[in-house]
């Protein structure tokens, strides 16, 4: 059996939440350096210049994306759906889902889109950095509110608050925070591409599901 999880991320577009949150910024160095390859279906609504720019949000923890043309020994790979955009009762609909076989799949009728036909460059990379922030190993979401269950990074800090690892997409929170930082030293190693190229989580499960809300 499969190890199975499901999330729901609920982006608030409409609601034009604002956020404080600033954008991580290390003392120094990384103490590690990872180089992930990712392959990009090609498919006129997924640039591949903005696939990784979405992870290269990591930039800060060592992480370097290139693009590969190679599906097979990619350590992410990422597909587009073309299904019409299904809302549901609550109005939220699904934007993109991470696999445990190392997918992210976009469901590109959710999205907006740019004049040359692209899905909107400023969510795509956004969501592309959530999305692969999961498949660093970051499984879990941070929760918005520090009233609701967290975890305690071992130097005491609480993982909670304003960041992109958060189960509500925030427009205005398109980079990596301080608290993505904790929840990154917190990462599952044994289910991440950066530990051996490969994760640890085996089969196509969906193990993050990510929506948007009208």
């Amino acid at each position: 059996m499969t190890k199975s999880m499901m999330f729901v991320l609920a982006a608030a577009v409409a609601s034009g939440c604002s956020g404080t949150a600033e954008p991580y910024a290390p003392d120094g160095q990384p103490s590690e350096t990872h180089t992930v390859t990712v392959w990009v279906q090609d498919h006129p609504a997924l640039r591949h210049n903005t696939a990784v720019l979405g992870c290269d949000i990591w930039y800060p923890e060592g992480i370097r994306c290139d693009i590969t043309a190679d599906e097979g020994s990619a350590d992410v790979r990422v597909y587009a759906h073309d299904a019409p955009c299904a809302v549901r009762a609550d109005g939220t609909f699904t934007l993109a889902t991470a696999f445990g076989d190392r997918s992210i799949v976009f469901e590109t009728s959710c999205f907006g889109r740019d004049a040359d036909g692209g899905i909107d460059a400023h969510a795509y990379r956004t969501v592309m950095g959530h999305e692969i922030g999961h498949q660093f190993g970051i499984w879990s979401h941070v929760p918005r509110s520090c009233d609701e269950p967290h975890v305690t990074h071992p130097t005491g800090g609480p993982v909670c608050g304003q960041a992109l690892m958060n189960p509500m997409y925030d427009a205005n929170i398109s980079f990596e925070t301080a608290i993505d930082h904790l929840a990154f030293d917190m990462r599952d190693r044994d289910s991440s591409v950066l530990e051996d190229g490969r994760p640890g989580i085996s089969g196509g499960d969906p193990l993050c599901v990510f929506t948007g809300s009208n």
